[in-house]
């Protein structure tokens, strides 16, 4: 009876111990939302007053103050959303996700999104980029300054959080741009039948979700007429899509046929995934690891 004793004291102990950890953890994990904090990097002071539900309002003397405040509170708030979009717009997710990730990683460097907004960055007016910077500033100053524990999501993955930069915002914006505009082939079709056809008569044609209403709208048909626009322009801008939409599926194939590539799997036991031909499999584990998409060349 003794060692029973004995073993239930020391399961008791250990849930104990358990309990504890997950409490000191979970009190700080979650963000700092009273009090003050100096941080480097806005030059005036930046207030975050956050309501009963938590929604917070940032109060700053200039822009790039209120941006730094927004990246501050997205960090605190949303750090591992943020994380996923960095990965998602950079074809990074196989990383974190290991093999079955990889197909979507091969379609969105194929996409080149983060080459989009590098172009974006070289080109962009100076007030844009210092409200850019300022947010990244912002991010990061959460992450290196106030963070106490990472998110459970990077303890689960065994990710670091990376610093986000100007470009990373960028890149999600062409991806929401991207993600908006999937009824593009809709719109078109609404402006041709806008040149001869009444709203009322569209909303027919191309009805709202069952059980939903027609949304309110100017009236659209009467302005695509006064802009005497050319129908044509429609049927035009489908041949284009559907041609640059061949050419990416035939990069997508030449960089997955003709090249051997290897992902890096930032994970403390990380492992080679190898891409060859068809296959991907793992192997040579806690070896460095080269970029999959190292050739970006073959890519426009």
């Amino acid at each position: 009876m003794r060692w029973i004793r004995r073993g239930v004291m020391v399961l008791v102990l250990l849930a104990l111990g358990a309990a504890a950890v997950f409490l000191v953890y979970r009190q700080r994990v979650l963000p700092q939302t009273d009090g003050a904090l100096q941080l480097s990097g806005p030059a005036g002071e930046v207030r975050i007053e956050r309501d009963a539900t938590g929604i917070p309002t940032i109060r700053a003397g200039s822009a790039q103050d209120a941006a730094f405040g927004l990246g501050f509170v997205h960090a605190q708030d949303r750090l591992w959303q943020l994380e996923t979009h960095r990965r998602i717009a950079a074809g990074r997710l196989a990383e974190a996700f290991g093999a079955p990730a990889l197909e979507t990683d091969r379609f969105l460097r194929a996409l080149g999104v983060k080459r989009a907004a590098a172009a974006q960055w070289a080109r962009i007016e100076p007030q844009a980029r210092s409200v850019l910077v300022a947010y990244s500033q912002g991010v990061n100053a959460y992450v290196q300054q106030a963070m106490q524990a990472r998110p459970p999501e990077f303890l689960i993955l065994g990710l670091q959080p990376e610093p986000w930069t100007p470009q990373d915002s960028l890149a999600w914006a062409i991806m929401m741009a991207w993600d908006l505009g999937g009824n593009w082939s809709t719109e078109l079709q609404r402006m041709r039948l806008s040149l001869r056809l009444p709203v009322e008569r569209i909303n027919e044609l191309i009805p709202p979700y069952p059980g939903d209403k027609p949304l309110v709208t100017a009236d659209y048909a009467a302005m695509y007429r006064a802009l005497k626009v050319d129908g044509k322009l429609g049927a035009q801008a489908l041949q284009v899509c559907r041609r640059a939409r061949r050419g990416l599926r035939a990069q997508g194939r030449e960089v997955h046929h003709r090249e051997r590539r290897v992902l890096r799997a930032a994970r403390p036991r990380a492992c080679e995934v190898v891409v060859d031909g068809d296959r991907a499999h793992l192997c040579r584990p806690r070896e460095r690891v080269e970029d999959l998409f190292a050739h970006e060349s073959l890519l426009p």
